[in-house]
């Protein structure tokens, strides 16, 4: 599709496309943040963190290297894994739920 379009692909920015995800990083922050009026603004604003923070916290069962990890969890890692990715759909209904609106509740 990129090249139906001529736009420059990701691995073309930096080396090998080394810097793609840092301008993707500084795009995200910099874009505006919209919030409902009626939405309760902490919950609101906090639900997309609590779900990034659970996706973070599933490389810590992750093994870097054989023997090696950040945090050795002896027989349990996979379930581990598996219950904090089902924690990370809470994020997603909080978000919906914070806006006060029975439509983003409905979509989340």
């Amino acid at each position: 599709m990129g090249a139906m379009q001529r736009r420059v692909g990701p691995n073309k920015t930096g080396l090998w496309g080394v810097l793609q995800p840092f301008a993707d990083g500084i795009k995200l922050i910099l874009k505006e943040t919209i919030i409902p009026l009626e939405s309760s603004n902490w919950i609101f604003l906090a639900a997309p963190f609590l779900t990034f923070y659970l996706a973070l916290v599933n490389w810590v069962v992750l093994p870097l290297e054989f023997g090696i990890a950040i945090s050795e969890i002896v027989g349990g890692g996979i379930l581990i894994i598996i219950a904090i990715s089902e924690l990370t759909i809470y994020g997603v209904i909080l978000s919906g739920w914070a806006a006060n609106s029975k439509y983003p509740f409905v979509g989340s």
